[in-house]
């Protein structure tokens, strides 16, 4: 038994296996939305099209079995399930302003156990989806702030914003983003709303969660592998009280423990956190939201970008919140030079020193469309570097940045077992060296030795983020299991699940997927040694 339990694509694609499945038959609800007649439809989307064409859901819920192993084994010591999150909107989006980040969550899994495997896909049924499925059509809302149309001197209309928010006012998130396990639940997260509860099994929604406040959670929490506690934070730009940061807790139960505001001068994106044994970190970028300037530069007919402006002429800082706070009077800030980090690995304490590491960017731009952000894609010299910093928590500078390789990555990864402690070994996913989105590779990180070990995808390939995945009955070493990701193989249209020897950086399978995964977000390994038991394959 295995324990317990803008860029421009130019491919196209056709089915897995030479004939179309249930998921890549599928078609996109008709989508006739309020306001639709007073405006331009917009151009062609390339997160509508190729890689990133939506699908279906696997056939009345069931998991299949995988389409076969293409090469190498899948090795018996692999236990737990895959988990992959990311957009696959439910209604045609065809000449209506769409963003990736606005998709309805779509969770692709692949459950491992006795070197079998077999696969899973199914939307997660949140308050937005089911919301879009009554009124029989849906708004893109990161897309629609950025593309409304503005007449000279007038205030722009926001068709969707009558739709984004629940009886309660609460905003109704996709859930696309990412995943946290804590107090024995699977949670499907996104930026601005509650986590949802997610059953591994079959993937169907348990529900959201319901906290006695308004805000939501981050969607790059923290569990603390000692307490079993979650530490998270949420932003909230349009805040009409000037509170524009929250940090909580939810205790090993997974009850809300405290939750209280953070002052900050600004409203800001933040994106991940990270612990060390007495301090949650946050990471302030200066990436301000400022609808207002969108909104005259939409006057002039001369807008640049979206509302979120990275200010490179302030610098970014590191929070240090300590983590029996029940206020923000105790937050300590460190200023680093200008940057922007949208992923961290882990961070720590020696002496008086916290140490971060994750991958630094030189600027972020968050609409994907704006000819900045396409300047700041496609510059080489932009691209993440993983990097390690030492901040000195007496004097309140900082005591050096260091990059650690040339190597283009973001995703950062670890064995989540080290959170808050030394880790040793830290893991990201190479960029692709083309305009197009996606990663060529796995990169592994020795700290101790500054050992850099890679592993690239074969030619033709693309793939998204990896994770850790402990062997089963293995020793407690940060690479004693598998590095395991998505990867779309662009000359068949097809997906694998690449499966890669942590250690020695070598492939150790690649498994078919009986049907086409697109483009996502983040992906999560649930050991089985994580749940309860459960019944075998």
């Amino acid at each position: 038994k295995c324990g317990s339990a803008s860029v421009e694509f130019s491919f196209s694609f056709g089915s897995t296996c030479g004939m179309a499945t249930a998921q890549e038959t599928w078609k996109p609800r008709a989508n006739r939305r309020p306001g639709d007649e007073k405006r331009k439809p917009v151009g062609p989307n390339p997160y509508l099209t190729g890689e990133f064409l939506p699908v279906g859901e696997s056939p009345d819920g069931r998991w299949q079995p995988v389409g076969s192993v293409v090469e190498g084994a899948i090795p018996a010591d692999l236990c737990g399930t895959f988990l992959r999150n990311g957009p696959n909107p439910e209604f045609d989006f065809e000449g209506k302003p769409y963003h990736f980040f606005d998709g309805d969550g779509m969770i692709h899994a692949v459950r491992f156990e006795n070197g079998k495997a077999e696969y899973l896909n199914r939307w997660i049924q949140t308050k937005r989806l089911q919301a879009q499925r009554q009124n029989g059509f849906a708004f893109a809302e990161f897309a629609e702030v950025a593309s409304v149309e503005v007449e000279p001197g007038k205030m722009p209309t926001f068709y969707h914003s009558k739709y984004d928010k629940d009886e309660k006012k609460e905003y109704r998130s996709p859930a696309n983003t990412a995943f946290a396990f804590q107090a024995g639940e699977l949670l499907a997260l996104n930026e601005a709303d509650k986590p949802y509860r997610i059953d591994p099994d079959d993937l169907s929604t348990k529900g959201r969660m319901e906290w006695n406040v308004k805000h939501g959670c981050t969607a790059h929490p923290r569990v603390c592998p000692k307490t079993g506690e979650m530490f998270f934070f949420n932003y909230v730009p349009a805040s009409k009280e000037d509170k524009w940061l929250y940090c909580g807790v939810l205790n090993p139960k997974g009850e809300l423990e405290r939750s209280f505001p953070v002052a900050i001068p600004h409203p800001v994106m933040m994106h991940d956190c990270i612990l060390t044994e007495n301090y949650m970190v946050l990471f302030d970028l200066n990436l301000r939201f400022d609808l207002m300037e969108l909104i005259k530069e939409m006057q002039t007919g001369k807008p640049t970008e979206g509302p979120w402006r990275h200010h490179l002429e302030l610098p970014a800082r590191f929070g240090f919140l300590p983590r029996t706070a029940t206020s923000d009077k105790d937050v300590k800030w460190i200023e680093i030079p200008p940057c922007g980090v949208f992923h961290f690995c882990n961070a720590w304490e020696e002496g008086d020193e916290v140490v971060v590491v994750g991958s630094r960017f030189h600027i972020l731009h968050l609409d994907a469309f704006s000819d900045k952000a396409a300047e700041s894609l496609n510059n080489k010299e932009n691209e993440g570097r993983m990097t390690m910093w030492r901040l000195n928590l007496r004097t309140g500078k900082m005591v050096s940045e260091q990059k650690l390789s040339d190597h283009p990555v973001d995703f950062s990864q670890i064995d989540w077992s080290t959170v808050g402690r030394e880790s040793k070994i830290v893991y990201a996913a190479e960029f692709a060296q083309d305009k197009d989105f996606g990663f060529r590779g796995m990169v592994k990180y020795n700290l101790k030795t500054s050992e850099v070990q890679t592993y690239r995808h074969p030619e033709g390939h693309v793939g998204g983020e990896v994770v850790f995945a402990r062997r089963k009955g293995g020793s407690a070493a940060e690479d004693d299991g598998y590095l395991m990701g998505m990867v779309i193989n662009r000359n068949e249209g097809s997906t694998e699940c690449a499966i890669v020897d942590a250690q020695t950086m070598k492939l150790v399978a690649r498994v078919k997927m009986p049907s086409r995964v697109p483009q996502g977000f983040h992906a999560f390994w649930l050991g089985a040694e994580m749940r309860q038991p459960r019944a075998k394959l």
